[in-house]
């Protein structure tokens, strides 16, 4: 003992100083570790339902990212699909086209075939006409004074005959 009163310490003092510090630790228990802890405790619970809120959100954006994919996947074979199907509506009408287009020509070129005949037979009738006409001439001139009209004329009928059993 005689070494706690060398340095001035008393039992009474030292009594003294612990019940003060006991008293300081329950004063700063009721005032400051319990609202300390308070604050603590809701700030956890504050992260927690953070990290919660954000566990959510990236589920559903790997939910959104799958839809996503599904409807990207699902609109790329669609316009396939329609891409696939204007290709065939093409060809359908190119061909219809084409047909169309070879019959027209079919259509002109009878026309013109029909045509090009019309217009032989009537060149056919107008060169016979004519030398017949030439045909009845020179005779005439010709054989005036040994034929008669008629004989002329009969002449001049079996030539044309002659002429158009050939078909020139």
């Amino acid at each position: 003992m005689s070494i706690l009163n060398t340095f001035g310490i008393t039992w009474v003092g030292l009594i003294e100083y612990s019940v003060n510090f006991l008293i300081l630790l329950v004063i700063l228990r009721i005032f400051l570790y319990k609202p300390i802890l308070e604050i603590l405790n809701k700030r956890k619970g504050l992260i927690q339902k953070t990290i919660d809120e954000s566990n959510t959100v990236e589920k559903l954006r790997i939910e959104i990212e799958k839809e996503r994919k599904e409807i990207l996947k699902k609109a790329t074979i669609d316009s396939e699909k329609i891409v696939e199907d204007m290709r065939k509506s093409v060809d359908k009408l190119r061909d219809e086209l084409i047909k169309k287009s070879q019959n027209e020509a079919s259509n002109v070129i009878q026309k013109a075939k029909l045509e090009i005949e019309n217009e032989k037979n009537e060149v056919i009738a107008s060169l016979t006409d004519r030398i017949s006409r030439i045909i009845e001439n020179t005779l005439l001139t010709v054989l005036k004074d040994e034929l008669s009209k008629k004989d002329i004329e009969n002449i001049t009928q079996k030539c044309v005959e002659a002429i158009e059993g050939k078909n020139i």
